[in-house]
């Protein structure tokens, strides 16, 4: 049956690009409403008949899948229309879990939200950054890597309760800490505009919480108000793991466990760093452009302080960044001088 639905609804998604100059205005929000209707269809017939006792809009209730994780995903410089704001500067890191459930689909489950070096605006719309990455970062899986390419169940979950963290000026952690389950079912269509590509997020049933009592330091996140509802996402592309909309050189307190020496150099520069754990990590160093001049993998087996020296005789005189990812997506950053 839902095989059946589902060609009628490419069908529909095809009707819904022609232009209306070849079909009437009220025949497409005739054929709309129908695509809307079949949606909520498959979701009632999924959570009422197919899935029997389970729930998508709870966390684990009926389903015993195990989730996979954590997976982190970092990003510099997240577009303006998913940010709600404009930084270049800010570095954005998640950390989440993922499963497929027979018979509904994929579910992600956020568990923390870094922001380093961001105005306080960016922050302000921290669920639907996570979200945005999250599809970024799976396309593939989801089969929306192309143009007009649909996913029809993306389920989204958070907790109620949250705990948030400033370490410093420039870095703050959101950290789920328990309560109920909020959750956001949503279709998410690759498109073309006229700036671009972007991810179509349409919001299809979210969960309606009433206030949890949270155990101090966390705080209770309303959960209809906060889950992000229908928008657009620019879709500016991939790296390897993490995503790069656009990497800038960011003014910020330089990591704790980094350090170069001597600092401004002349010629080459002894990089130390103090790494969280056992592992591969990358090595990567920028000009005051953005560009990717220094690029290395290190696996590091025993000594978790690092040290190496970087051949920066070569370089023209410049502010350079340094930054350290591994598996985890850890991020260790900073910057030296070239004077020479």
């Amino acid at each position: 049956m839902f095989q059946f639905i589902g060609v009628i609804l490419n069908t529909l998604n095809k009707f819904s690009r022609v232009p209306s100059t070849t079909l009437s205005n009220r025949l497409l929000r005739r054929l709309e409403m129908v695509r809307i209707a079949l949606l909520f269809a498959i979701f009632v017939s999924f959570t009422g008949i197919a899935l029997g006792s389970y729930d998508p809009t709870h966390c684990d209730e009926g389903d015993t899948t195990a989730w996979n994780g954590p997976i982190t995903a970092w990003g510099v410089g997240l577009p303006a229309d998913v940010m709600g704001c404009s930084d270049t500067n800010c570095i954005v890191t998640i950390t989440y879990y993922n499963r497929f459930i027979p018979g509904w689909g994929y579910e992600f489950q956020i568990a923390t939200i870094q922001f380093q070096n961001c105005d306080s605006a960016c922050k302000a719309n921290a669920w639907r950054a996570a979200l945005w990455m999250i599809a970024m970062k799976e396309q593939e899986r989801l089969n929306i890597d192309d143009v007009d390419e649909c996913y029809l169940s993306f389920t989204y979950k958070a907790a109620t309760c949250w705990e948030y963290d400033n370490f410093s000026p420039s870095i703050s952690l959101y950290k789920a800490c328990g309560g109920e389950c909020c959750v956001g079912i949503y279709e998410i269509c690759n498109r073309v505009g006229t700036s671009g590509p972007y991810f179509e997020f349409t919001q299809i049933d979210v969960t309606d919480r009433e206030t949890y009592s949270c155990e101090t330091p966390c705080e209770f996140t309303d959960c209809a108000s906060t889950m992000p509802g229908n928008w657009n996402g620019s879709n500016p592309g991939s790296g390897t793991g993490n995503i790069f909309p656009k990497l800038g050189i960011y003014e910020s307190i330089p990591s704790r466990n980094i350090n170069f020496h001597p600092n401004p150099t002349d010629g080459n520069v002894v990089v130390s760093v103090e790494l969280p754990e056992k592992g591969v990590y990358t090595f990567s160093v920028f000009d005051n452009l953005g560009n990717e001049i220094f690029k290395q993998e290190i696996n590091i087996e025993t000594n978790l302080n690092f040290e190496f020296e970087l051949k920066s005789n070569t370089f023209p005189i410049g502010l350079y960044n340094v930054i350290v990812s591994g598996l985890t997506g850890e991020i260790i950053n900073g910057k030296f001088i070239k004077v020479k």
